[in-house]
């Protein structure tokens, strides 16, 4: 009987944990998402004022070619931000960080790898609600939304959704496809895994 007590209350102990880093995170997006947004205009008005030369890459030259694939990162509080994921079939905009980490997961969703410049752009979200916790609900079709630092606006369209193993990090950065969005299934063993290809509107 003594075990069972233990037991109900580690179990509301851990429900009350849970709400809470929920609570916190939908905060800290929503915190987080007009400073993006500013930084996205600021840079905006600055490309206005005058075109940016572009030096001629040689694509021989492999660092040349993935410097030029790199995403501008703007520092936001002293984490780097690359722009906003929209998605509007679940009324959904996250700022989306430079760099994966657990500390950053917890603020908002990460770039795991890639570039849209390269088309294999990776992002990892917590299943929190305000994050990436009702991606289920995306269907093949879906059309989302990536906007980077510059402005750029980026539109893909959901062509693949699964369950990838928890470990199976190889099959996540593998294939063809120019944007990957994973979280957390509710077991926490397997990702749930949206595979997107861009479009043009």
């Amino acid at each position: 009987m003594i075990l069972g007590a233990v037991l109900i209350i580690s179990a509301l102990l851990l429900l009350v944990y849970n709400r809470h880093e929920e609570d916190t995170a939908g905060k800290s997006v929503e915190a987080l998402l007009p400073e993006v947004r500013g930084a996205i205009a600021e840079n905006m008005q600055k490309a206005e004022l005058g075109p940016v030369e572009t030096e001629h890459i040689n694509p021989f030259d492999e660092i040349a070619v993935e410097a030029a694939q790199e995403m501008t990162v703007v520092k936001i509080n002293d984490s780097g931000y690359i722009g906003c994921l929209t998605i509007p079939v679940l009324e959904l905009e996250l700022p989306i960080r430079s760099e994966l980490d657990n500390a950053g997961l917890k603020l908002a969703p990460c770039r795991m790898a890639g570039s849209y410049k390269s088309n294999d752009l990776v992002i990892a979200g917590h299943d929190y609600k305000r994050h990436f916790g009702r991606l289920d609900l995306l269907q093949v079709g879906d059309v989302l939304r990536f906007t980077d630092m510059d402005g750029v606006d980026i539109v893909y369209m959901v062509s693949e959704i699964e369950i990838l193993d928890g470990s199976a990090v190889d099959e996540m950065l593998s294939g063809d496809w120019d944007m990957t969005l994973f979280t957390c299934t509710y077991t926490g063993r397997e990702r749930l895994t949206i595979r997107c290809k861009r479009v043009e509107l």
